[in-house]
């Protein structure tokens, strides 16, 4: 029998729009990992978003014009889109719109009470519920629902380290708010500022959601395999036991699979599997920071390619790329 597919067309969408549904609600399954962005990556967050205000300062300006902040992996399961890619971006997102949402609810409370409706949670006046519009994995979701999704935010003292982050980053974009507030010169200008950026969050920075297809993965890299293709492969990890389709995962087919590849790819892989299968690619080994069920734990993470990443051709932060025709997900399970 032939598996059943469901297919995914790579499709555009500003933050705005992703955090702004409720049909079906983002949620960050519990394996995937924590919030982890930490004062760089927030800072840089900021800055790419200043830059690309002060570019168009008006919305005039800024009308037809958009930023591109990178790509998430969002899968309808039926009850839920799943996110598998894309968290930090997000979560970061939700929360300096709750910084702004709480800065001007001292000028103007209606505005603050549609930031906080329109993109953080959803309140059904009918049933009397509330529907967070982004739900994290099982390691923030009380917090982050606590604090960053209460209006207005309540601090909590964080347990864990992601916790901390999460609060962290609020604190960073609290400061910003405050520092725009104070040089506006008047409440109104101070107001306009910040209203106008959320503005250009939520209507001009865009993400690419990504194609999924529910096969096996074999007919999918066959099906997009050429020399312009670069594949990003995250299957599951022999020797661990995530519950994310260890059991139904057969190495050995699969690195037999992409030492076919006529197109790049760089493969992240745990460190308990048949290490010679990996013999002939570019390997490097990394510490990080790596989801469980009792909490996150450090760990080596391997990185292969089958080129050389230290001749591949990058981009600064903000630069312009070729635009991505497509990009191709496979799940867990390897189907």
């Amino acid at each position: 029998q032939a598996p059943m597919v469901d297919s995914f067309n790579p499709e555009k969408k500003t933050i705005g729009e992703l955090l702004s549904s409720t049909n079906p609600p983002i949620l960050v399954p519990d394996f995937q990992r924590d919030f982890s962005w930490e004062r760089e990556q927030v800072t840089y967050f900021w800055s790419d978003l200043q830059r690309f205000q002060e570019t168009y300062p008006t919305k005039e300006a800024i009308t037809g014009k958009e930023y591109f902040l990178g790509s998430a992996v969002l899968v309808n399961n039926g009850g839920s889109s799943l996110l598998l890619d894309g968290q930090q971006r997000l979560a970061t997102a939700t929360i300096l719109i709750a910084a702004i949402r709480d800065k001007v609810r001292e000028f103007k409370q209606d505005a603050a009470k549609q930031f906080h409706d329109q993109y953080i949670v959803f309140k059904d006046l009918v049933d009397d519920t509330t529907q967070p519009k982004l739900t994290l994995n099982a390691f923030d979701r009380d917090y982050f629902h606590k604090t960053v999704q209460q209006y207005p935010y309540v601090y909590e003292k964080p347990q864990t380290r992601s916790q901390q982050l999460i609060a962290d980053a609020y604190a960073f974009f609290q400061k910003r708010t405050e520092e725009i507030w104070k040089s506006a010169g008047t409440h109104e200008k101070a107001f306009d500022q910040l209203a106008f950026l959320v503005r250009t969050l939520t209507r001009h920075v865009s993400i690419i959601t990504v194609v999924s297809y529910n096969e096996d993965y074999a007919a999918v890299l066959e099906r997009h395999d050429g020399p312009d293709t670069v594949f990003f492969l995250d299957p599951p990890f022999t020797g661990y036991k995530q519950d994310v389709g260890e059991g139904e995962w057969d190495e050995v087919r699969f690195f037999k699979l992409i030492k076919k590849l006529k197109g790049k790819f760089v493969l992240t892989y745990g460190t308990r599997g048949d290490a010679s299968l990996l013999t002939g690619f570019n390997v490097t080994r990394a510490r990080v920071t790596m989801g469980h069920p009792d909490g996150p734990r450090p760990g080596i993470l391997l990185i292969a390619t089958n080129f050389d990443l230290g001749k591949a051709k990058t981009k600064a932060v903000g630069e312009e790329s070729e635009p991505i025709d497509k990009a191709i997900w496979g799940s867990p399970a390897g189907k």
